[in-house]
């Protein structure tokens, strides 16, 4: 009787198992079909905790700057950390899945809202939706991710850039302080959207087996124009300052 009790326990203890086993398989399943959900949830709870918490006034330029800067930051650290080989693709796939998202709902953003460089944000947003979409699902060269890395530690100038912009919105243009964070982003644009471009555009023409490295010229013209039109713009605020 003793062992007949052995065997039928043994066997639920199996049949436990098993179901355990299933269901672990089955939530990672979910997991990854539903993968764009959760940097989705995650962009929405910033922007609630910024408008709860940080800007209850509702300034929505104000909010979508935060939001950005935070995106900004998240992509240098991981780009950074990719480049260093202290994270793998995998991990760096989560994080592009998580600028993917951004990238669809800022364009929302713009739309809805509208920009003064609307249709060159909407042209950049939809060329890195491009190239982060055919990185994930498509056959790419094995140093393709490098390059994805090496261009979004450009994003390290949209938190001063950003953070220029909220002061405008506040009607700050006439402070010190405002002229600073001008300067800081202009310094920033040579060495991580003028520079980084050129070197990127020259090294993937001999070393990236791909046509998408002619998307890089693209982004290399629209951050000269970018930095043509804010060198003006922070010349000018300057002298305004200090005249």
């Amino acid at each position: 009787m003793n062992i007949v009790n052995q065997i039928y326990n043994s066997i639920i203890i199996l049949s436990y198992l098993k179901f355990i086993h299933i269901c672990s398989f089955k939530i990672v399943d979910i997991a990854y079909t539903l993968h764009y959900v959760f940097p989705f949830v995650f962009v929405l709870l910033k922007e609630n905790i910024v408008l709860n918490i940080l800007y209850p006034e509702n300034n929505n330029e104000i909010i979508n700057c935060f939001t950005s800067s935070v995106h900004a930051v998240i992509l240098v650290v991981a780009s950074s950390l990719f480049i260093q080989g202290i994270i793998d693709n995998n991990i760096f796939d989560i994080v592009l899945d998580y600028s993917l998202v951004y990238n669809i709902y800022d364009i929302k953003f713009i739309i809805t809202h509208g920009s003064r460089i609307k249709h060159q944000m909407l042209f950049h947003h939809f060329l890195l939706i491009l190239c982060i979409f055919i990185k994930q699902y498509c056959d790419v060269p094995h140093n393709y991710s490098h390059y994805v890395a090496l261009n979004f530690l450009s994003e390290i100038t949209t938190v001063p850039l950003n953070y220029s912009w909220n002061l405008y919105l506040q009607n700050k243009t006439d402070t010190h302080i405002f002229a600073l964070f001008n300067i800081l982003t202009l310094v920033l644009y040579v060495p991580f959207r003028i520079i980084l471009n050129l070197y990127l555009v020259y090294d993937q023409h001999y070393h990236l087996d791909t046509n998408l490295k002619y998307c890089q010229f693209l982004l290399m013209f629209l951050n000269f124009f970018w930095f043509y039109k804010m060198s003006l713009m922070v010349v000018k605020n300057v002298i305004k300052l200090y005249k």
